[in-house]
């Protein structure tokens, strides 16, 4: 007689099945350890650190590997899942409320915060031609003529809002999946997903069934590349420590000083939240999330993040493991929590680096423009991230190609904090929509996919 496992599916941590002398890899101390000497061969030896930069990113794209089946595994059978229970509405107007809240607090922190901190306005002579000659020699600007004393320069680029819009229904999904275009491979397997918990046949439960073992499958792949995170942190956060000089993070340093203090401020209000919801401290819910904030500051990607933050929301909190499956994959493609509020304080920058008045109708437009161009970044990084800003300079009026080199020259250190933020955030948002709203029991004769012997 064959039974099958209905309702949560269990699943077990790697340090469960670890042999004793391999657990100790897996433990906070030697992530710590390892990003600890990342640091220091960085700072004492850019020699090594370049020697070291080859193993960082092949640890990197070992974890990459596993992103997209990880997402579409469990987009496909949780949102399979929610439809055949009839409970897709309920979940829909819950996400669409969180993630609008998530998105517009970090816009208006970021937008209040810089302007309570003032990053580019009274900036001494020194300090506004070191930024010159930042800009001057960076391979991103070309035939730059600035002085930050002028208004600045007309732009007549119209903005690509349309054009992103359009760009999220895909034309080709094998060119997307190649192309690892995230969000319109998501939005392809969503509505895949609704067809197939729609579709009443036999067979549907064993398809539901089937992208659950893949999610699973992979989600051990993650596991068994864990006990190589040390390493990996080391080779990665080396490599990094050589991308900043000294001279930049001086010139910039106020800028910076206003970003970590903002996102500070962000993190405690997602932690209140999770207190909230919970009923645990913030020491309790920032030990259960150590391994993805920790994978997310130092790999600097919020995608390689998102297997251990699923992992850790279904085994460390507890919670509901089809609810997890379903909103923390949409939430790191659409709550892009970090890089709106970064984009809010550059916004303000910008403004008071050119002396432009900040009124309510800037500010509005900076808001509302923010929480675009975040939500934009989605599948990009690098110049790419950073050159969105263009969705809010342009209607402004502000020049784009003056501070993108500033903007790039800095972003080592920001964009380790802003996938911080994008990772916690989302994770805080996960717990609020899922103990708000469990997702209901699957009936019991839904079969899961997995048998058990009798």
């Amino acid at each position: 007689m064959r039974r099958y496992l209905t309702g949560k599916m269990k699943t077990t941590r790697p340090e469960d099945n670890a042999k004793p002398g391999l657990r100790w890899l897996l433990s906070p101390w030697a992530i710590l350890a390892g990003a600890a000497a990342g640091m220091f061969i960085g700072s004492q030896s850019p020699e090594l650190a370049a020697a070291l930069a080859p193993v960082g990113q092949l640890y990197l794209d070992l974890l990459k590997m596993c992103i997209l089946p990880i997402v579409i595994a469990a987009i496909v059978s949780s949102v399979g899942k929610i439809v055949r229970s009839r409970a897709a509405a309920r979940y829909i107007k819950l996400l669409v409320l969180v993630f609008g809240g998530s998105l517009l607090l970090a816009a208006v922190g970021g937008l209040l915060a810089g302007l309570a901190g003032r990053p580019g306005a009274g900036l001494d002579a020194e300090v506004r031609e070191t930024l010159g000659r930042i800009i001057h020699q960076s391979p991103y600007a070309v035939d730059l003529e600035i002085s930050f004393t002028d208004p600045p320069p007309t732009s007549t680029a119209e903005p690509s809002a349309w054009q992103f819009i359009h760009n999220l229904i895909p034309h080709n999904i094998f060119h997307e999946l190649h192309g690892g275009n995230v969000f319109p491979v998501m939005l392809f397997f969503i509505l895949m997903g609704i067809a197939v918990g729609s579709v009443r046949s036999a067979h549907t439960d064993a398809v539901i069934g089937f992208f659950d073992t893949v999610f699973q499958a992979f989600l051990k792949i993650v596991g068994w590349a864990m006990y190589l995170l040390p390493l990996g942190l080391c080779a990665l956060l080396a490599e990094q420590m050589t991308q900043v000089g000294l001279d930049v993070l001086l010139a910039m340093i106020r800028f910076v000083v206003v970003f970590y203090l903002t996102a500070l401020l962000l993190l405690a209000i997602n932690a209140m939240v999770l207190r909230r919801v919970r009923g645990t401290p913030p020491a309790g819910h920032f030990a259960d999330l150590k391994q993805p904030l920790i994978i997310a500051l130092i790999t600097r990607n919020l995608m390689v993040a998102l297997p251990s933050a699923i992992r850790a929301l279904n085994q460390k909190m507890k919670l509901d493991a089809e609810g997890v499956n379903l909103v923390l994959p949409i939430g790191v493609i659409i709550n892009r929590f970090g890089n709106v509020a970064y984009f809010a304080v550059c916004m303000v920058f910008v403004a008071q680096l050119y002396q432009m008045p900040i009124g309510l109708h800037t500010a509005l437009v900076m808001i509302c423009g923010t929480i675009v161009a975040g939500v934009a970044t989605c599948g990009t990084s690098g110049i790419v991230t950073l050159s969105l800003l263009g969705l809010v300079l342009t209607p402004l009026g502000l020049p784009l190609s003056a501070v993108l080199a500033l903007f790039m020259a800095i972003d080592p250190i920001v964009d380790p904090v802003r996938t911080l933020l994008n990772t916690h955030a989302n994770c805080a948002a996960t717990v609020l929509v899922v103990s708000t709203k469990p997702l209901p029991a699957m009936p019991s004769e839904t079969m899961i996919g997995q048998r058990v012997p009798d």
